[in-house]
């Protein structure tokens, strides 16, 4: 049973960041005094230069993944270690207002801390309410044989990715069991046109292969 699945579908509920809200404020009065702001606000609206259109594109580009970088990844994981002593990075998921990062305690048991897209803690860490039965044993067994067996940790599995595939950006990372062999899965772009996924053996830090996504 893959230990990202179990992440999915119990954990990530309890992690919700709150969405970002804009408020746009338009305030005017008569058609005279309407055309006079307009023409008033046109340097900020983009439309007097070329060097005036870098806040539209900013503007822009905000709805997009915040945190979707290679550096804003590894310093998720970072801020998500220092809520939980002792813990290993087993995944970093980028999400439209930061990041998810999932640790794995020295006995085994899984927390999740969401990171803002500015390096904040935005909730957690949050454990599954639900850590019983024997789904969650299996669970338990797989992420404590990984803590065993998995030598190269989430950092050394990215560096790895991006050594095979210069310039790319690392978008997530997954510590996962493949036929009973520690592999980290390494997220390259994704959702775009040149979304890949790397693996890299967990023990050795060697990239075994790659997958590109349809």
């Amino acid at each position: 049973m893959s230990v990202r699945r179990t992440r999915r579908t119990r954990l990530t509920a309890a992690l919700v960041a709150a969405p970002l809200a804009l408020t746009l404020v338009a305030c005017g009065g008569d058609d005279d005094t309407d055309a006079d702001t307009r023409s008033d606000d046109a340097p900020a609206s983009g439309t007097a230069s070329p060097a005036d259109e870098t806040p539209q594109d900013d503007q822009a580009g905000s709805t997009s993944q915040p945190a979707g970088d290679t550096d804003g990844l590894l310093a998720a994981a970072t801020t998500a270690l220092g809520e939980v002593s002792g813990a290993t990075v087993f995944s970093v998921d980028a999400e439209p207002t930061g990041w998810e990062v999932t640790l794995v305690a020295a006995d085994g048991t899984e927390s999740e801390v969401a990171v803002a897209a500015d390096g904040t803690v935005a909730r957690g860490p949050v454990t599954d309410p639900d850590d019983s039965g024997a789904d969650e044993a299996d669970d338990l067994a797989e992420r404590r044989q990984l803590l065993k067996d998995a030598t190269v940790d989430h950092a050394a599995a990215v560096a790895a990715a991006q050594s095979s595939n210069p310039g790319a950006v690392v978008t997530g990372v997954d510590l996962d069991l493949d036929a009973g062999r520690p592999t980290w899965d390494v997220q390259l772009g994704e959702d775009t046109p040149d979304e890949l996924t790397v693996t890299v053996d967990a023990t050795t830090g060697e990239v075994i292969g790659s997958e590109r996504d349809d």
